[in-house]
């Protein structure tokens, strides 16, 4: 049990980090969308490659608080069914949630893993500052693995209350 709060305490730090450098990429979203509206409005000098930095920080946004959604619960489960069963049973089907969860976040991890390597060797880059793409796909891959490590501690839990143990 020591090392399963450990182990939580450590997804909520981490979980914390990834969320400060998501609500940092949405200012600096914010930011850069006002001075290129302002630019382009009042000076009709629009800030080269805006668009493009804004669409690359958007992948920081959506990725990066995902693990501590998950930890917090905030993301949209289906649990009408699950309310009126024993709590043994209602862990069992959680369990097979979070086990396929923990299978798709595998294959996602996979799949981005290859398409970053991929964008690494190709050099693939935004049109207009020519940033290029793979730090962005493989800060994706970095936010599945906190994810993951959210969903095999649910998975954990989940087992644990299933075999009748405690809960936390």
């Amino acid at each position: 049990m020591k090392t399963e709060k450990g182990s939580v305490i450590f997804a909520r730090r981490w979980g914390g980090r990834f969320n400060f450098v998501a609500y940092g990429a949405c200012s600096l979203m914010l930011c850069l969308s006002v001075i290129d509206i302002l630019g382009a409005k009042l000076f009709a000098w629009p800030l080269p490659g805006a668009a493009d930095v804004v669409g690359l920080l958007a992948v920081l946004v959506a990725a990066f608080p995902i693990a501590s959604t998950e930890l917090s619960g905030g993301h949209v489960r289906l649990d009408l069914g699950l309310v009126y069963l024993p709590k043994r049973m209602k862990a069992f089907f959680q369990g097979v949630g979070n086990a396929l969860s923990v299978a798709l976040f595998v294959l996602m991890i996979i799949a981005f893993t290859k398409y970053g390597i991929n964008m690494q060797k190709t050099g693939e880059a935004s049109m207009t500052v020519a940033v290029p793409f793979y730090p962005f796909v493989y800060a994706i891959v970095i936010s599945c693995l906190l994810a993951l490590f959210v969903l095999i501690l649910e998975l954990v839990r989940s087992v644990n209350t299933e075999k009748g143990g405690n809960e936390e």
